[in-house]
């Protein structure tokens, strides 16, 4: 299984380009945190919808992993069974092949995506 474990892209969008073009060379892409800045000058709503474009793109070119982090709550969590996730971030559980904070996953084999089967506490 090859593993590409990054954090901290914060809304740069080289960075977000850099990721998408290497990520076919890995089984998982997992970003642990700062997805968003809250600091940065794009308005928190506009950062959530570049960001979610970005976490589609990738989903279709390997497992995407992303974790919550300071940085990523812009607004209000949502109280879900399986934890508080923010509101941007409990949107991503429609797309396919991504998960998000508290979901659980089981995957018999990596080797070039055979099949993925995911399951949530409030499923």
């Amino acid at each position: 299984m090859r593993l590409l474990l990054i954090a901290g892209l914060r809304q740069n969008l080289s960075w977000f380009k850099w990721v998408e073009r290497h990520a076919v060379e890995f089984d998982i892409v997992a970003i642990v945190g700062d997805t968003l800045d809250v600091f940065h000058p794009l308005p928190p709503h506009a950062q959530t919808v570049k960001a979610r474009t970005h976490l589609e793109s990738l989903a279709g070119k390997a497992y995407v992993v992303v974790c919550s982090s300071n940085h990523d709550s812009l607004d209000l969590p949502v109280a879900l069974p399986r934890g508080p996730v923010p509101k941007w971030m409990a949107g991503l559980d429609e797309i396919g092949s991504l998960l998000s904070d508290g979901r659980t996953c089981i995957m018999p084999s990596l080797f070039r995506r055979p099949y993925l089967r995911c399951f949530a506490a409030d499923a």
